[in-house]
């Protein structure tokens, strides 16, 4: 009977892995979807109202981002300060990590055309990642969570 339980219990154990990384994809692709909002929020701050970062980054809202903890650096310090003190929350790959870090060194130290086109190409660069992880994040949950059920099973069967 105790080795049952124990085999439920890890069969339970595998389906949650598999579950929690599921999660921690589909929070991936919300959280890249706040950083393209936010670099289009800020191109069209910049563009229509000419309003100076720290008005722009207060006035910004994503849940993604806030409960990353991205947002609450942002608000006291600069973008790439805050980027770098939000990576343990963040689910960025490390090619989108340094590209919006580049994005932050960057903004708001040139003219307002400058600064245009550096959102314009971040943004177009972050629509690409997007496209792709929104193609490959049904496929990736169901490999991981097929894959933790699969070796969940396998366990339980070697152990009895």
């Amino acid at each position: 009977m105790p080795r049952l339980i124990g085999a439920a219990a890890l069969l339970l154990l595998s389906v949650y892995t598999g579950a929690s990384l599921a999660a921690m994809e589909k929070k991936r692709l919300r959280q890249t979807e706040g950083f393209l909002l936010l670099v289009r929020y800020i191109r069209e701050q910049i563009s229509c109202f000419r309003r100076p970062l720290p008005a722009i980054y207060a006035s910004f809202s994503n849940e993604a981002l806030h409960s990353a903890g991205f947002l609450p650096a942002l608000a006291e310090g600069d973008f790439s300060s805050a980027l770098a003190e939000a990576r343990e929350g963040l689910y960025l790959e490390e090619e989108e990590f340094k590209l919006l870090f580049g994005f932050g060194e960057s903004v708001g130290q040139s003219f307002e055309e400058e600064q245009r086109a550096l959102c314009a190409y971040t943004e177009r660069e972050l629509e690409k990642a997007l496209a792709r992880r929104r193609e490959e994040v049904p496929k990736r949950v169901r490999v991981l969570r097929t894959l933790c059920a699969v070796f969940g099973g396998m366990i339980v069967i070697l152990l009895l």
